[in-house]
């Protein structure tokens, strides 16, 4: 089975110290205990390359995207459906956002529901400060 782990925040000056040492030990554990399936590890810069050291079952991909931002939500969704995982430990990211086409009917009807509240919200300032 291959298995993918979200190890961006691996390492205490990482991660911020709590998460990333987290990070650091469940994937030193699963090489320790798991001999049987294969880790594909999404780090985020090269220094963490060499923090992880468990043989041939762990292939290591740089993901340089930071975690909680738009760009994690795009592009992390991506990457994991690249490597065509069997499992995934829990993305926390968020899920990817939705994406409309331009001129599409989802598109036209968002644009007329912002427009509908926008007109909404001006009829209620001109009414308070009339």
């Amino acid at each position: 089975m291959r298995i993918g782990i979200d190890a961006r925040m691996l390492g205490p000056n990482v991660g911020g110290g709590g998460l990333g040492r987290y990070v650091e030990e469940l994937v030193r554990e699963l090489g320790q205990l798991d001999h049987k399936n294969r880790y594909v590890l999404f780090l985020k810069e090269k220094g963490q390359v060499e923090k992880v050291d468990e043989g041939e079952k762990v292939e290591k991909r740089i993901v340089n995207v930071h975690w909680y931002t738009l760009k994690e939500q795009i592009v992390m969704p991506r990457v994991i459906d690249r490597e065509r995982l069997d499992l995934v430990q829990k993305y926390s990211g968020g899920s990817a956002p939705a994406l409309d086409r331009l001129g599409g009917a989802t598109w036209e009807r968002a644009k007329t529901r912002v427009k509908k509240a926008m007109r909404d919200m001006a009829e209620e300032l001109l009414r308070l400060y009339a």
